[in-house]
């Protein structure tokens, strides 16, 4: 039975000095940790001091044991008052703090003089020792402390709103109470009804409540945020615990039952305890698993979170709807009671979304916030711990425990309001992951933003269009205001993005030809990149302009005397720099003496622009691109060949429609648009031209076109032929 007994204390010590230290080891700088591990280390040491009592012992030995019995009790007694204090955020007064540190460091010294107890009296099978009045003054002071911390916990529980929070303080309210019953029992109520000291030796029992209770404080509801080590250290004891007990079992029952030599150490042991060594990794591995299903259950993986919010923020381009799929989410995840999102947009406009049931927060509160936030500066607010008390008091008036505004381009555009989790409080984990949430939702919003005022502004458009409809006569002027309106927009927009495009051409440019200073051939390679780049932009501008204009029936041609040859020189100029790149040869040979023809130049320099394009991206490094312009009878003809990849023969019929594109095209360049040659088509057609292809699959293409001559004019100047082979 001594031995059974002593076991229980050593354990209860074990696990009461291990969570001490993981809970100093988790916040050494926090007042409330440090109260909290001094308050586990000296209730473990009261434990062991009360169980060193021994009716085999002197007098005097006894005597010192229930002296620092005493002594240990007072300083458990401040140190509980000290933690309750800091947990419950109670403010005293520092005079009261001071009175209660000078009161008890009196009562410590006292107790370890004659005045309380001046000696014990060992009987047989127990210690009775001498009580004075100053002895029941002590164990007053005791139970006065004790009933302050029940106090000051119960009132810290009435003033505390958030859920979480209440959770944590009720279960540690109901373990030091109990704690406080079963030590008091146990150390001054037994002890002195029936004259004997023996009561006090189960006071192991008062220390495993106080440290379980606290463990599952903070296993089930996070306190401190020390769940994972509290977790992984109970698993690690657990383990100890058994193999001791396996190895205390098997070596009493082979030492005693088996061999019946009486000896309390076989050598049979020695194989024992070496076969447990072995085993205690996976006996660790299975405890480990244990506590992670029964502590676990709602964990979540940070990664996989974001991840699936994003895919969630994807799933609709509807403001509402996405606000509220996204607070759906969050709450399921982190299991809150309630997620809302607020977001202004255009005009002064707002929309709120959350989960079923949440609290609207109202617009007066929410300017409030906008002015708290500019004043401060924060980034978050966790409502309880906010120095603000009017702040405070209206989060919590709308159960929000934490805010996380929501910022487009250094401007708030919105909140997240997170209700209080229903399982336990959000740890320092759960921050890190919610901080990451506004930068998830600011893009989804700001693309759900941008189309909503689309669709606004088409439905304002429709709208009109309808009006118009109905009063065709009278609304005739409006229309044609309308149309104008709609070329000028058109006309700037094509200009606005052609603008920049060519300028950023045109430094690049430069860059190139080395004006800003000497560059690396990787920096050359790179720039000629973004030079091809800018330069497919400008001609997908045009394209798209053109088929746009095709569409309404605004494609114009003004014919004007072009010289084809002299365009088609300027046109592969502009392209060097771009074959160039994708280590390509442009061939061209200027012709003599080629007859003027009547065209709209800008456009004939698009189809050529599309042809010889064309043939720079679907040609091979190392080939040559041969470009011609030639008279036959009575036209002119500018052809393209390459060596490149070819078209198909079953899909050559429909390579002049739009947007058509044929399929080894797309394998090599996804991002083509297919307008390109259907613009072609239209612009020479539209010339009383015709277009030039011919194509084997895998041997390369030519594309062209003729025009008929203007009226047999020729050339009146000679040229010199020149030779752009270079």
């Amino acid at each position: 039975m001594n031995m059974l007994l002593m076991l229980l204390v050593g354990v209860s010590f074990i696990v009461a000095v291990t969570a001490a230290l993981v809970v100093l080891w988790k916040g050494k700088n926090s007042t409330l940790n440090r109260w909290l591990a001094i308050f586990l280390v000296v209730t473990a040491s009261w434990g062991v001091i009360v169980n060193l009592q021994s009716p085999n012992q002197s007098d005097l030995y006894n005597l010192w044991v229930v002296r620092f019995t005493f002594v240990a009790a007072i300083i458990m007694s401040y140190a509980m008052v000290r933690f309750v204090l800091a947990i419950s955020k109670s403010k005293i007064d520092k005079f009261v703090r001071a009175f209660l540190t000078i009161a008890t460091g009196i009562l410590v010294v006292i107790m370890l003089t004659p005045t309380v107890i001046p000696y014990v009296t060992v009987l047989e099978t127990t210690i009775v020792p001498y009580r004075t009045a100053a002895y029941y003054g002590v164990a007053a002071y005791i139970l006065t402390m004790s009933i302050f911390a029940i106090l000051m916990i119960y009132l810290a529980i009435r003033r505390t709103r958030l859920q979480f929070a209440r959770r944590q303080l009720i279960v540690v309210f109901y373990g030091l109470t109990a704690g406080i019953i079963l030590a008091a029992t146990t150390n001054i109520v037994l002890p002195n009804i029936m004259n004997s000291i023996y009561p006090a030796r189960y006071a192991w029992v008062a220390i495993l409540v106080w440290t379980l209770s606290l463990i599952y404080t903070v296993i089930k509801h996070k306190f401190l945020d020390i769940r994972f080590a509290a977790v992984r250290t109970a698993a690690y004891i657990l383990s100890l615990a058994m193999l001791v007990v396996v190895y205390y079992f098997l070596a009493v029952v082979i030492s005693n039952v088996l061999f019946q030599d009486g000896r309390s150490i076989h050598p049979t042991s020695v194989v024992i305890a070496l076969i447990l060594a072995f085993l205690f990794q996976p006996v660790k591995k299975f405890f480990d698993r244990l506590t992670g299903r029964l502590f676990y259950r709602e964990n979540y993986n940070e990664s996989d979170f974001l991840i699936e919010l994003s895919r969630v923020l994807t799933l609709t381009t509807n403001l509402r709807i996405l606000i509220s799929n996204a607070s759906d989410y969050i709450a399921q995840t982190l299991k809150s009671e309630q997620v809302s999102i607020f977001v202004r947009y255009h005009q002064g406009r707002f929309v709120t979304g959350g989960t079923d049931k949440y609290k609207k927060v109202p617009i007066s509160d929410i300017d409030q916030l906008d002015a708290f936030f500019d004043e401060t500066g924060d980034y978050t607010i966790i409502s309880e711990l906010s120095e603000d008390k009017t702040i405070r008091r209206m989060l919590l008036s709308h159960q929000i425990a934490i805010v996380l505004p929501i910022i487009r381009s250094n401007n708030r555009i919105g909140y997240v309001f997170i209700g209080d989790r229903r399982t336990s409080g959000y740890s320092q984990r759960d921050m890190r992951v919610l901080s990451s949430v506004p930068n998830e939702l600011v893009i989804a919003i700001e693309n759900a933003i941008s189309i909503q005022e689309i669709k606004e502004l088409n439905d304002t458009l429709q709208q009109r269009i309808d009006n118009a409809t109905k009063d065709l006569t009278t609304s005739n002027r409006q229309l044609l205001r309308l149309d104008q309106a709609k070329d000028e927009f058109v006309s700037m927009a094509s200009h606005q993005l052609r603008t920049p495009l060519t300028s950023v051409k045109g430094y690049i440019d430069m860059v190139l030809e080395g004006d800003a200073g000497k560059i690396t051939d990787q920096q050359k390679h790179l720039l000629r990149e973004a030079f091809s780049s800018s330069e497919r932009m400008v001609h997908l501008i045009n394209d798209f302009l053109s088929v746009s204009r095709l569409q309404t029936g605004k494609f114009m041609i003004d014919k004007r005397p072009v010289d084809l040859a002299k365009v088609t020189a300027q046109e592969v100029d502009g392209l060097r720099t771009t074959a160039s790149g994708h280590q390509l040869k442009l061939v061209y040979k200027q012709p003599k003496h080629i007859p003027i023809v009547q065209a709209d130049e800008n456009k004939i320099r698009q189809v050529m622009m599309n042809f010889m394009d064309n043939a720079i991206y679907y040609s091979p490094e190392g080939k040559s691109i041969d470009i011609s312009v030639a008279k036959e009878a009575d036209r002119v003809m500018f052809t393209v060949k390459d060596h490149g990849m070819g078209v198909p023969k079953s899909e050559q019929s429909s390579l002049f429609g739009k947007f058509f594109r044929a399929s080894n095209a797309r394998k090599q360049r996804p991002d083509g648009t297919g307008v390109g040659l259907f613009l072609a088509k239209k612009v020479i057609t539209s010339h009383r031209g015709g277009i030039i292809f011919e194509s084997a699959e895998g041997e390369g293409s030519t594309f062209g076109f003729w025009l008929p001559v203007a009226e047999s004019e020729l050339v009146g100047e000679d040229r010199n032929d020149t030779d752009d082979n270079k």
